[in-house]
């Protein structure tokens, strides 16, 4: 009778389902891995430049990418075996960062490093998250996003904590061993997930080089096309897109300027950041992820995200002032400010691509996410770039509390102009 009762909530009875929870263990597996290599690299270039405009470079060779290839990963992704591409992008990550291993870290090379596996990974993340509506019922989806943010978060929290001890015992180079081993056992559980069948016709081949190009481009233009279509025909889908997008945003700008603000305001070494201040931001996601689809299931999914918005201006204005408190230990302050950053991001992840899952079918949701990330992409380009110089120029509290003003100006036109405007 217990196990009945366990079964009909919706966040217990998924984890009943054997092919969910493989899928959620290979994105443990595959995220453990890429917030590791986040990290690393990033200490790595701060170690070498000690410039908060080193790291802007790092993260710009990240996102490059995702502006070129992401919406046609999506596209791919609608198109081909999401399955395929998954254990594809896994074994080429974990091919590259052997040969990493190999190869002296020197800054020119860290960011042909992550050229490279930003280029990889932009074919991978559009077949990831839109996998969920083949896996759950559509009832489960607010769950399944909960549970889906629980492992991507509690990821970051192990890859991040794992992160500076990983180079202390490993080595800068033999970390890179350890995390190929990680992305290996993510193709492994993907392995055992069942193939989805395609909604959408193949992409078709053509007689020559030339033919297959300008009919990519082509396509590429008409798919553009159509998910704008989408999006104007849709508010609620386009609002939740946009603060997905403003979520990424957010936390790209913060991971810029974090080893400047740990060594200047914290003064602790740029190894100690993935504890002090990663780890206490994704412990913080994953309890919010929890909370928020097993408890607050009834609330509406636009004032959870109005909740997120708000509390990441106060985090970010917390950040600006945390060294003024007398008589505070102010890592410990730390902890505690970036722990209330991870709530507010899954107050707004969570909720807001529930709603694009719901509401966009599944023959479009790749691309939908792939058209995403290249919106994040050009619009973190420029922030990216301001914020690396102000917080070498100005410093970083200046830069916090830009954002936070920023932050908080977005927040309540949101809740003036576009709460009467969306349906969920």
């Amino acid at each position: 009778m217990k196990i009945r009762k366990l079964q009909n909530n919706n966040l217990i009875s998924l984890l009943f389902r054997p092919q969910f929870v493989v899928f959620c263990l290979s994105v443990l597996f595959s995220q453990i891995a890429s917030n590791m290599l986040s990290i690393v690299l990033i200490v790595l270039t701060y170690n070498i430049t000690h410039s908060s405009f080193a790291v802007s470079v790092l993260v710009l060779a990240f996102l490059l990418p995702q502006v070129f290839f992401s919406f046609l990963g999506g596209i791919i992704a609608d198109a081909k075996n999401k399955r395929k591409i998954l254990i594809f992008g896994n074994v080429a990550r974990a091919l590259v960062l052997v040969a990493f291993f190999f190869v002296k870290d020197t800054l020119a090379f860290i960011y042909i490093f992550m050229l490279t596996i930003a280029v990889i990974t932009q074919f991978y993340i559009p077949a990831e998250a839109p996998f969920i509506p083949h896996l759950v019922k559509k009832s489960q989806l607010l769950a399944a996003n909960a549970i889906f943010g629980v492992c991507l978060f509690g990821s970051i929290l192990i890859g991040y904590v794992a992160a500076g001890p990983a180079m202390r015992i490993f080595g800068s180079n033999g970390v890179f061993l350890f995390m190929a081993a990680l992305f290996i056992l993510s193709y492994i559980c993907i392995q055992m997930m069942p193939n989805v069948s395609l909604s959408v016709k193949k992409l078709r081949t053509e007689k020559t080089t030339v033919g297959n190009i300008v009919h990519l481009y082509k396509l590429v233009v008409v798919e553009f096309a159509d998910v704008l279509s989408l999006l104007k025909s849709k508010r609620s889908v386009a609002s939740s897109f946009l603060f997905l997008a403003l979520s990424q945003v957010i936390i790209l700008i913060l991971a810029t300027i974090v080893p400047d603000y740990a060594r200047r305001t914290l003064h602790i070494p740029a190894e100690d950041i993935s504890v002090v201040v990663f780890a206490p931001a994704a412990f913080g996601m994953l309890v919010a992820s929890f909370f928020i689809g097993s408890k607050f299931t009834k609330i509406s999914h636009e004032h959870i995200i109005d909740i997120g918005l708000i509390l990441s201006s106060v985090v970010l204005f917390g950040f600006s002032s945390i060294d003024l408190v007398k008589n505070a230990n102010i890592v410990f302050l730390a902890v505690g400010v970036t722990f209330l950053a991870g709530i507010a991001n899954a107050c707004i992840f969570v909720p807001a691509q529930t709603i694009v899952q719901t509401h966009v079918s599944n023959r479009s949701l790749s691309k939908v996410f792939g058209l995403l990330y290249l919106v994040v992409g050009i619009i973190a380009f420029a922030p990216l770039i301001l914020t690396g110089v102000f917080a070498d120029v100005l410093g970083v509290r200046v830069v916090l509390i830009g954002m936070g003003v920023a932050l908080l100006a977005i927040a309540l036109a949101k809740m003036a102009f576009l709460r009467d405007r969306i349906t969920i």
